[in-house]
């Protein structure tokens, strides 16, 4: 029985430094699986870890990044991304959506000569192997759906490789669309129930959670949390973190965790901790 062939396509701008990327190495890429960096032409050189890429998908990088939606004759989705000048549809959406798109105008027939795709962005600090549901369908974590579905870390069948790349066409052909929470997630959702495979998603416990250098450069959430122990490290979203982590030690057992992971082991029970003392302090109050 031949093994199934797998991409690993790391999206975006490159942050969260050589210890996420590693991460990603570790619980990703194998002997059966390829990996495709797709970043701006101004960005390449930001990612330090150059070893067993087999693709290189270098973009133009917009300094405004409306002028890619003018250029490409999306205005439609355009305008409607700018009603979420407040939630990250326009400032960060707007830039995935394109990065997409220039994805599947230029790489879908190299992605479809795969079994199943992962594609996720660089900042996803992954702590053990996903669940990949045997390879079949689409699976996304569990958690951080913010109303719709999460959209930082997805994998799939080559099956389903079209529908998941053509969002931005989705977007301009429905400007109308009517959404309560409009954000990237509520707006992935309903791409996902327009191309009529919502209903293949399997979710999986999450094993991943989002980190940025304080150097790093962001379109939407400042991080605040520091990540105890590595250097210059941030946690973007805390309850991302403590899901991840609360999975592997029921996973895993204690253990294994802090055997494993000693450092994120600490950091989770001081958060565990400062929430803790928080609810108690407004009880208090």
């Amino acid at each position: 029985m031949s093994k199934t062939t797998k991409l690993v396509i790391l999206a975006g701008s490159p942050r969260g430094g050589i210890k996420t990327w590693k991460s990603i190495y570790k619980n990703l890429v194998d002997e059966n699986t390829d990996l495709a960096i797709c970043t701006g032409d101004s960005l390449q050189n930001n990612f330090t870890l150059k070893k067993n890429i087999s693709y290189w998908w270098i973009f133009k990088e917009y300094e405004n990044w409306d002028k890619y939606y003018i250029e490409n004759n999306y205005e439609e989705a355009l305008n409607f991304l700018k009603k979420g000048l407040d939630t990250g549809l326009y400032s960060s959406g707007k830039i995935h959506f394109a990065i997409k798109d220039i994805i599947l105008k230029n790489y879908i027939e190299t992605i479809k000569s795969y079994d199943y795709i992962y594609y996720l962005r660089f900042d996803q600090f992954i702590i053990s192997k996903p669940n990949a549901n045997n390879y079949k369908g689409l699976t996304i974590p569990e958690g951080e759906d913010y109303f719709g579905i999460c959209d930082r870390f997805i994998g799939f069948e080559r099956k389903y490789a079209h529908n998941f790349f053509n969002i931005l066409d989705f977007v301009n052909k429905n400007p109308e669309l009517s959404v309560k929470h409009l954000n990237c997630e509520t707006v992935f959702l309903e791409h996902l129930k327009y191309e009529k495979i919502n209903n293949e998603v399997v979710r999986t416990p999450r094993v991943q959670f989002t980190t940025a250098l304080n150097s790093d450069k962001t379109n939407w959430r400042i991080p605040i949390y520091r990540l105890h122990g590595y250097r210059n490290l941030m946690i973007k979203y805390p309850d991302e973190f403590l899901l991840t982590c609360s999975n592997y030690l029921q996973k895993k057992g204690f253990k294994s965790f802090i055997k494993d992971y000693v450092i994120l082991c600490l950091n989770f029970y001081y958060l565990l901790l400062r929430e803790y003392l928080g609810k108690l302090k407004r009880t208090i109050d």
